[in-house]
């Protein structure tokens, strides 16, 4: 699924592969992909893109990972949102991003002091229960607020859930051995 054709991207450094089945894949199938919702789901199959006579595509890069451009395109630090909106783990996970961006040329000096990172989170998201922008704060209002949030559920069917588990052991088996 994406999630593992997005961990495999930025595991091997930006190299295109199909979403589908993690072949590697061309530039232009590779633009395709990027815009799912303009091509039907047969366009965007790999074997529509790959013509079976032509040789099999090499080791091809997204053009800002290309190592010709850019020594090392690897995700800097992996957060996860559910981590981060939950005021139990939170801070942990908003000073992963405040620690990359103070790190990160061109950003330290537009950053709040680090010892008003944890007040920060407080006041935007731990002792807001509502996701509504605090008084004071302009334009900023969380999932939280979305009409309909509470009611809805996903419902994950036996045959969504073994697509799940395959694919977490192909990146588990994957990465495992490397």
């Amino acid at each position: 699924g994406w999630y593992g054709w997005l961990i495999d991207y930025w595991m091997e450094g930006g190299i295109l592969r199909d979403y589908f089945d993690h072949k590697l894949t061309t530039k232009a199938h590779w633009a395709k992909l990027r815009a799912p919702e303009t091509f039907t789901y047969g366009e965007l199959q790999w074997d529509v893109n790959i013509c079976t006579t032509d040789p099999l595509p090499g080791v091809d890069y997204d053009e800002v990972c290309d190592p010709a451009v850019l020594a090392d395109c690897k995700a800097k630090v992996i957060i996860s949102a559910e981590r981060l909106m939950d005021p139990a783990t939170g801070h942990e996970e908003h000073r992963k991003i405040g620690t990359l961006l103070n790190q990160t040329d061109g950003m330290a000096d537009y950053l709040v002091n680090e010892t008003a990172w944890d007040c920060l989170y407080d006041l935007i998201v731990a002792n807001n229960t509502d996701g509504i922008a605090p008084e004071g704060t302009e334009d900023y209002n969380d999932y939280r607020i979305r009409e309909g949030y509470q009611t809805r559920k996903h419902i994950v069917s036996t045959r969504h859930l073994n697509k799940m588990v395959q694919q977490l052991t192909r990146l588990i088996n994957k990465y495992s051995a490397a």
